[in-house]
């Protein structure tokens, strides 16, 4: 069954001015149960290993709510981000602030479609940060594709997560697989070389079929 209002998976990503990302998830629970998983921060690295390394708070005076996050897809970089996040009533809007560039920032809207719980994701990122720098043309389809996976690891880890929490003594919770792991250095450099061969290859073709047809047309 697909989600209301579009598929699963992301939906759209346009390399504009402000890049922005629109995904879609589906998980059993609750809207309530959901919000609760997605406002512990400190959380997110025990469920979600594959993206979040660690987070934790940033102890600084008159700093509250805020939490410091080291992040890593598959691609060779990692990233370390100040956010906090923010609920608002009925917890069915929740909306991460990355503090650093109070310009990017992710917003997550939940709606419940019977026994399960259609999380769509909005992910803003702004002109002149590193996101934004990394997403420029030349990286582009590299950035797509460790976003794509980012997400489906997501969707996946958050599914156990839930599945995890709803079990109803150890022997279903033990049953649960454990979330998908970090990808490892070698199957990183795998991604890179199979996605960057995706665009060089038909790009190289391309330019090839440019050539000959111009040669062609002053003959």
């Amino acid at each position: 069954m697909s989600a209301p209002g579009g598929k699963r998976g992301v939906e759209s990503i346009m390399p504009s001015r402000e890049n922005s990302f629109v995904s879609r998830w589906r998980v059993p629970g609750t809207v309530d149960l959901v919000s609760a998983i997605l406002l512990d921060a400190p959380g997110l690295a025990g469920w979600w290993p594959s993206l979040f390394r660690s987070i934790a708070p940033v102890r600084e005076a008159g700093i509250d709510d805020i939490y410091e996050a080291t992040a890593k897809g598959w691609m060779p970089y990692t990233v370390r981000r100040r956010f906090r996040v923010a609920s608002f009533p009925p917890s069915s809007t929740l909306r991460f602030e990355f503090v650093d560039n109070s310009a990017d920032c992710s917003e997550c809207r939940l709606q419940q479609d019977g026994a399960a719980v259609v999380v769509s994701i909005e992910t803003h990122v702004a002109p002149g940060s590193l996101a934004s720098k990394l997403a420029s043309l030349l990286f582009w389809p590299l950035y797509v594709a460790n976003f794509r996976w980012i997400m489906a690891r997501g969707e996946e880890s958050l599914s156990r997560e839930i599945r995890r929490r709803l079990a109803s003594n150890d022997a279903e919770r033990d049953a649960v697989p454990p979330p998908p792991p970090p990808m490892s250095v070698r199957a990183s450099w795998a991604m890179i070389v199979t996605v960057g061969l995706s665009v060089v290859v038909p790009g190289s073709l391309l330019l090839k079929w440019m050539g000959n047809r111009g040669g062609e047309e002053r003959s």
